[in-house]
């Protein structure tokens, strides 16, 4: 498993992007963010092994600038509630800019979420790897993803 710092980003996205088929069932993009090296790697494999491509950051601003150079390839915002330095609510929020419709999945260790916003959703930590399969295919209206974890997980 490797982790890119953001002067690798543009190769590693054009590289992600140009692999991705072009149909119905193509990868999802998922911008991870998330301080807990933990929650990344986990959500990382479980996310990987139902055909998504993982994109993790550990500070809100990786997060930004990686969405404002390749923001239309990203499908998803996974983002921690609680331990980033900047409000989620905010980051969900400035990505929101450039992409209205992004689909939020904000995580948490406490089980209150307050947002308002439109297609967002959440999940409380620690998640069990189906609840994190259901609530990304839910998020990404991706019945798909469900399939594939079957297949990985379940045979």
């Amino acid at each position: 498993m490797s982790f890119y710092s953001s002067s690798a980003w543009p190769s590693l996205v054009n590289r992600l992007a140009s692999s991705i088929p072009a149909s119905p069932h193509a990868r999802k993009v998922v911008l991870l963010a998330d301080d807990n090296q933990a929650t990344l790697l986990t959500a990382t494999r479980i996310l990987e092994q139902c055909g998504c491509v993982l994109l993790r950051v550990t500070r809100p601003q990786e997060a930004v600038e990686l969405f404002e150079r390749f923001g239309d390839t990203i499908d998803m915002l996974i983002t921690d509630l609680s331990t980033l330095e900047k409000s989620e609510d905010d980051l969900a929020e400035g990505l929101r800019q450039w992409s209205p419709s992004l689909p939020v999945l904000f995580v948490s260790e406490t089980s209150r979420v307050d947002s308002s916003q439109d297609n967002c959703c959440f999940m409380e930590k620690p998640f069990t790897v189906w609840g994190l399969i259901e609530s990304v295919a839910s998020a990404l209206e991706a019945p798909d993803l469900i399939k594939r974890a079957h297949l990985q997980f379940v045979h």
